[in-house]
């Protein structure tokens, strides 16, 4: 791994032969991380780590935000590393969240979030859960459109 996306930026990433208690930081537009070994496991393992964290507070803050911007209740926020859904929501108000979407823009993480807090009000995808939707995100199809090509990117890349 020689790059990694975060909140829709591309960060190069540079390995720090010294030691330096922050372990990792952004530096402009460089990741920096610690790797006094030279081990790839180590970095990788610092790198999943720092994103997982990363993730978690991001999106749990924008959930928190924008629940109160919509008005819509959520009852529980799980997160998960998943291939093929970004998220979703349960009839018990549960939104699961891919960790993965930390390294999308931010309004297109927050256009997913809002698709899932609409399933809080009506379980599909119909006329009125688009309705919903397009309240507090009107461009929600560019969005929506980002996100696919997000996606086609990431399968080149496998």
């Amino acid at each position: 791994m020689q790059e990694l996306e975060h909140l829709g930026v591309t960060y190069q990433l540079n390995r720090i032969p010294v030691f330096d208690d922050r372990m990792l930081w952004l530096e402009s537009d460089k990741l920096c991380v610690v790797d006094l070994r030279d081990d790839d496991a180590h970095v990788l393992s610092t790198l999943l780590r720092w994103t997982e964290r990363e993730a978690k507070r991001h999106l749990t803050e924008r959930v928190r935000i924008l629940t109160e911007v919509t008005g819509w209740d959520v009852h529980k926020v799980s997160f998960r590393r998943q291939t093929t859904i970004w998220g979703s929501c349960s009839s018990k108000k549960h939104l699961s969240l891919n960790l993965e979407l930390v390294k999308l823009d931010p309004a297109v993480i927050d256009y997913v979030i809002i698709h899932e807090l609409a399933h809080t009000v009506e379980l599909n995808h119909s006329r009125a859960f688009w309705n919903l939707v397009a309240m507090h995100c009107p461009d929600y199809p560019v969005k929506k459109a980002a996100l696919r090509a997000f996606e086609r990117k990431r399968l080149t890349k496998r």
